[in-house]
């Protein structure tokens, strides 16, 4: 019985080391394991601070100068032509006014979210505007 209740505090207090022994160490195995990331992490930017506040960005950004935020798919449309070339922009608009081929493919609770006809478009958007594609998976 004595053997047996000495056992039980052995292997409470072998559990308990190993408990504080990996929270003690969680943190230094987690910067190694970053350390060897392909991307270094970067910090984000923070908004510029003048004596007046902070500096707040418009948006949308990369207008033209003068242009002015569009409200209508017609006040898009030069805009999404520029963008996206003579076929591409007015094909977007025409996409937006079709919200039956704007469905999330996947439940909506997941991201990235989904949507193959806006996906497609931007596939074929000319080279010098086409916006880099995130990886779909980190190359070892």
């Amino acid at each position: 019985m004595v053997g047996l209740r000495r056992l039980r505090h052995i292997a409470a207090d072998g559990a308990l080391l190993a408990a504080v022994a990996a929270l003690l160490l969680f943190a230094p195995a987690a910067a190694l394991a970053i350390a060897g990331a392909p991307i270094k992490p970067r910090m984000p930017e923070l908004p510029q601070v003048t004596a007046s506040g902070p500096v707040v960005r418009q948006l949308p950004a990369g207008l033209p100068a003068g242009t002015t935020a569009p409200r209508t798919a017609a006040d898009l449309k030069p805009l999404a032509t520029r963008a996206l070339g003579s076929e591409g922009g007015p094909a977007l608009v025409a996409l937006l006014g079709r919200t039956d081929e704007l469905q999330n493919e996947n439940d909506g609770s997941r991201y990235p979210y989904r949507f193959s006809p806006v996906v497609a478009l931007l596939d074929r958007a000319p080279a010098r505007v086409a916006p880099p594609r995130p990886a779909s998976s980190v190359p070892s």
